[in-house]
């Protein structure tokens, strides 16, 4: 009797995205909506959910954006929020792009220099978050 035993080999993904390091800050340019407006991004893995200053809203043909209940520590109130097309172009030719659908909270506030926080409802939806100061790049990595 034999046995044959075979492995089937799953290709990782790996997205490498260019980083802007200020300081102790690390920022992400992405292009939110079907528009494709270009926002500045502070990745925030504290941030249970990505955020954008309101100017963001997208104009979506007939979907009105939710209310999410949230408590911070300024207060509690409800704060618009729409599932929102987000993307970030990879680091070079050969690495593909971080295309995802968040549920983005929109908040008529600022984030200094940034238009929003890419928070860990993104990072966490990949096995390895790696920056690599060095190269500039942010790595994702999905087995």
């Amino acid at each position: 009797m034999f046995l044959l035993l075979t492995s089937c080999s799953v290709q990782a993904q790996i997205i490498k995205l260019p980083i802007l390091v200020r300081g102790a800050h690390i920022f992400v340019v992405a292009e939110i909506g079907p528009k494709h407006q270009k926002a500045i991004m502070l990745i925030d893995s504290g941030a249970s959910q990505t955020v954008l200053n309101s100017k963001y809203v997208p104009a979506h043909k007939g979907q009105i954006p939710g209310d999410i209940h949230i408590v911070t520590v300024a207060g509690i109130g409800n704060v618009p929020s729409l599932l929102t097309a987000l993307h970030i172009e990879g680091f070079d030719k050969d690495s593909p792009s971080l295309d995802t659908t968040p549920e983005i909270l929109f908040l008529n506030q600022s984030f200094g220099t940034a238009d929003g926080l890419l928070g860990a409802d993104v990072l966490t939806q990949f096995d390895r978050v790696t920056f690599d100061l060095k190269a500039g790049v942010l790595i994702l990595e999905k087995s």
